[in-house]
């Protein structure tokens, strides 16, 4: 079942939201701070593949040294990222998971776009000037809010001083705006 999802995830993110992430990331550029490495990264099968082949070792080899399993969400790597090297650089940066491609978005099947990191992430804070918000984390179902705090969490965030994660309200949007550098932040 967590395979299945997290395929259909993969699917999402990879059919819908890359493309349009693609060209945000196009546009603006990550400035490799290296926080959002010190997250859990969730991994799918094909990251998994993927990258044990990108190191020359088996699946299982890979599973059993860098990634724990959290029951009913599924695969993670080891936090922080044990591929995270000095001078804030990746060592499998050519083959590195989804969620890492897509941050500081957080797609998932089912809800709406998320904007992550916005006050320590320097690209979440640029882009989170141009999203329409399109509502509170607190809106989120129980486990999805569950899951953005514990992510803040890990990031030695306080949720009482300023909301961390966005709702975005259309990916299309953000990215009109960044072209048009039209800064809303109202709904």
């Amino acid at each position: 079942m967590i395979f299945e999802l997290s395929e259909l995830i993969r699917f999402f993110a990879h059919s819908y939201g890359e493309t349009i992430v693609e060209e945000i990331f196009s546009v603006m550029q990550c400035q490799r701070c290296g926080q959002c490495c010190k997250l859990p990264i969730q991994v799918f099968f094909e990251d998994i593949d993927d990258i044990s082949v990108f190191l020359g070792m088996s699946s299982d080899d890979f599973t059993k040294e860098y990634v724990d399993r959290k029951p009913d969400e599924g695969y993670y790597l080891k936090t922080p990222c044990p591929f995270f090297q000095e001078g804030n650089n990746c060592r499998i940066h050519q083959v590195k998971p989804e969620k890492c491609k897509l941050f500081p978005f957080n797609l998932t099947l089912g809800l709406p776009p998320l904007l992550q990191g916005i006050d320590w992430c320097p690209l979440a804070g640029e882009i989170s000037k141009y999203v329409r918000i399109g509502g509170k984390i607190s809106d989120l179902p129980d486990m999805w809010r569950k899951n953005v705090e514990e992510i803040e969490d890990k990031a030695n965030l306080s949720m009482e001083t300023a909301q961390r994660s966005i709702i975005v309200g259309s990916l299309e949007d953000v990215l009109i705006n960044i072209k048009r550098k039209d800064h809303r932040l109202e709904k």
